[in-house]
């Protein structure tokens, strides 16, 4: 029944006590195997002046005595074929991924342009990978034949890979390999151990593959918190490498050396500069102070009011004007007759969050609390039923017929014809009209589980604590949760519950960290567990 490794029995116990079930244990060994494999593959045909020249070309100058971490993002990925861009929002990992896609161009035949494929572990991701890469595409100035090779769509993995209804394979794996040359997947930490060993037993030996990811953002729903163990502590580049990459980039080495230790600190980079939050913005130090564990510094951001980016809900009496009002303005333009686009749009604006799906505080309860709210306020007009103008809707199934995904939002409202459909924004920026009835599973959306909520973000944010503690609690949910918003966080949330979920760290069981870098976990205090 229980085996040592290597032998094939129901459970196996490794040699520091972690039990698993022989499918993960499995999945752990094929993919640390793979990634060190990986990690040690240097590419050997760059040019390494073209390539000094594009990052000239690409970057601007970098400023006093900082280095400049997107370059060294763009030369590490053109030197390996494994690459891991860890950072938090607003730090520039899409705008650098497409700088380095171009200088991947341009290191190519003007015959054969490399095969890139885009792709993120969700439908919501999904598009949101394919928007940010048009954008930064726009904003960059390419000549027509690169712009050309750098792809507009996005996919999600299980698209990519080949989903078979019924089956947990894909249609391709190591026998039937994709036919790419750089692989790109945003959204890292969502991917779970299963998913990440299939993608990268589907890649052909001589593709690139471009982790992107923040590494202190909550792990995947289900096993493995594979991007952080990946990660472990960005420790810095070996001797050899860093002397290379900063002739490349034009820094000294000694900014970028680290204890090495295993080929993978080679292939990671952290960009370290937020573009969104800025040094001074509230909700920038408040998500720095919350991945640090440091309450009482989160304490005093939120007494104030963070450069107004920052409140402290005070009672239930302003989180219901908060509420009213965060979801009024979708709401007007709906009741005015404005275009669906604008409705859709607006909507994204406000978003009210939760930790949990159960509970007073739960998913379930607050949505039903919300439509009470709203109702009350003479925004919305229920008649009791499931349908009705204005009610948003959450995806929580793929239906690949209609082409929605779990985690895709769209508006009930009316048609042209008056007829009340849903409203989706489509990836080409059509919309999609889809009746009630042919919807698959779903439920309203005005509140979101932060896990859910991940690869979103919205102008403001209200996040809702329970009042009771719970193994969900933790600083990397809160993290999560602070970072969904660009310009506004709001919180709902007692004292006692606050310092507990900040002082509490997640720390799931997994041999991943130690195969990689090859160190033993020290003991502390922190909340481990493998089930969330």
């Amino acid at each position: 029944m229980v085996g040592r490794p290597g032998e094939f029995k129901p459970l196996v116990l490794d040699d520091q006590g972690r039990c698993y079930l022989y499918r993960y244990w499995d999945y752990e060994q094929r993919l640390g195997q793979v990634l060190l494999k990986r990690s040690t593959d240097i590419v050997k045909d760059i040019d390494e002046e073209r390539l000094t020249s594009g990052i000239k070309k690409y970057f601007s100058n970098p400023a006093g005595e900082y280095v400049d971490w997107q370059r060294v993002a763009a030369a590490t990925a053109l030197l390996r074929r494994f690459t891991i861009i860890s950072g938090g929002p607003g730090t520039g990992k899409t705008t650098t991924v497409v700088k380095i896609l171009a200088l991947l161009s341009e290191q190519s035949p003007s015959s054969r342009p490399p095969i890139i494929a885009l792709a993120a572990p969700t439908g919501k991701a999904a598009a949101r990978l394919q928007d940010s890469i048009r954008s930064a595409k726009q904003k960059l100035d390419l000549p027509a034949d690169l712009r050309e090779t750098i792809p507009d769509e996005a996919a999600t993995l299980h698209r990519l890979l080949g989903f078979i209804p019924g089956s947990a394979r894909f249609r391709h794996n190591r026998s039937n390999p994709l036919p790419v040359d750089v692989l790109i997947v945003d959204e890292a930490s969502m991917v779970d151990l299963a998913l990440m060993v299939k993608t990268v037993e589907a890649l052909p030996e001589h593709a690139r593959l471009i982790l992107l990811g923040d590494k202190d953002q909550l792990a995947s729903v289900e096993a493995g918190s594979v991007l952080g163990d990946i990660c472990g502590v960005i420790p810095g580049f070996s001797p050899g490498f860093a002397e290379r990459v900063g002739q490349i980039i034009g820094e000294a080495p000694e900014q970028l050396k680290g204890a090495g230790g295993s080929p993978l600190a080679d292939a990671l980079v952290e960009l370290r500069f937020s573009y969104r939050f800025g040094s001074e913005g509230g909700i920038g130090q408040l998500a720095t102070a919350v991945n640090g564990g440091e309450y009482r510094q989160a304490e005093v951001l939120l007494q104030g009011d963070g450069g107004g980016e920052l409140r402290r809900v005070a009672d239930g009496q302003e989180l219901i004007s908060r509420i009213t009002e965060g979801y009024s303005g979708y709401l007007d333009l709906l009741a005015n007759r404005q275009a669906p686009a604008e409705v859709l749009s607006a909507f994204e604006r406000f978003r009210v969050l939760c930790a949990m799906r159960i509970g007073p505080a739960g998913v379930f309860n607050l949505n039903k609390e919300v439509e009470r709210i709203l109702e009350a306020a003479g925004l919305i007009e229920t008649g009791g039923e499931a349908c009705y103008p204005g009610r948003p809707v959450l995806i929580t199934r793929n239906d690949y017929g209609l082409r929605l995904f779990n985690g895709d939002i769209g508006i009930l409202m009316p048609d042209e014809d008056g007829e009340l459909k849903a409203c989706f924004a489509a990836s080409d920026a059509r919309l999609r009209w889809i009746a009630p009835s042919r919807l698959p599973a779903h439920e309203s959306a005005y509140c979101l589980t932060i896990h859910k909520s991940q690869g979103s973000e919205f102008g403001q944010v209200l996040l809702v604590m329970p009042d009771q503690d719970s193994q969900v609690l933790s600083r990397e949910l809160l993290y999560t949760a602070i970072t969904r918003a660009k310009h506004h966080f709001a919180i709902y949330a007692s004292d006692k519950i606050l310092e507990k979920t900040i002082s509490k760290q997640v720390n799931r069981t997994s041999g991943l960290k130690s195969l990689l870098w090859d160190t033993e976990k020290t003991a502390n205090e922190q909340l481990t567990f493998s089930g969330l």
